[in-house]
This record gives C-alpha cells, structure tokens and sequence, in this order.
C-alpha cells in the first residue's frame, strides 16, 4: 500500500483474539486510515494531512488518546 512518505508497505493488521485492538503501532494504524480517506475520494484530491488528522481523531475517538 502506498505510504504517506511515498514508499509502498505491505503491512497487514494483526489482531488479537481477545482484542478489538489493533496490535500494531497506532501510527501504521493512523496510515492505513488516512490512505483508505484518499482512496475513497478515487485516488484524487484532498489533503494528505486532512486526512492523517481525520486518522487521528478517529482513533482517538475509537480507542482513546
């Protein structure tokens, strides 16, 4: 998946079996929510930092601070 920083990361989501919580870094998290905003909106448009602070506020919202 193309990264924030413009690498491309394979990174795929563990989740523990008694946990709703991800088990990654919340900031792999944040990327993957940003990304799918963008790719919502087809690939185009937007702000690439709208999108990482929605990230944020939606985890926040979602798992708390």
């Amino acid at each position: 998946m193309p990264h924030l920083c413009g690498k491309s990361h394979n990174t795929r989501l563990r989740r523990s079996w008694n946990e709703d919580r991800p088990t990654v870094r919340p900031k792999e998290e944040i990327a993957r929510l940003a990304h799918s905003y963008w790719e919502a909106r087809g690939c185009q448009g937007g702000s690439p930092e709208e999108d990482w602070y929605r990230a944020e506020r939606e985890w926040d919202e979602r798992y708390g601070s």
